[in-house]
């Protein structure tokens, strides 16, 4: 089974946003949200991701594509 690794895709949405030049703070103008729902994404002590739609902002702002954003989990598990 593939899923979201959530650790992954948080520190990818951080070195996006550090990468892009961008802080906290044009994020929270950008979105309309509070520090702390913004730092919830980068976290890792939490499971909080962007909603899909602010994924698909996220993919906008840096010029990525989804799939650049979001880390997939592959699962060992061999179906038989």
């Amino acid at each position: 089974m593939c899923g979201i690794d959530v650790a992954k895709t948080k520190i990818r949405i951080k070195m996006l946003r550090i990468e892009s030049g961008h802080d906290m703070n044009f994020l929270e103008k950008y979105f309309g949200l509070s520090h702390q729902a913004l730092y919830k994404w980068e976290q890792l002590s939490n499971a909080t991701l962007p909603s899909l739609d602010n994924l698909v902002a996220l993919s906008e702002l840096y010029d990525v594509s989804l799939d650049d954003i979001i880390i997939r989990r592959v699962s060992k598990e061999v179906a038989a």
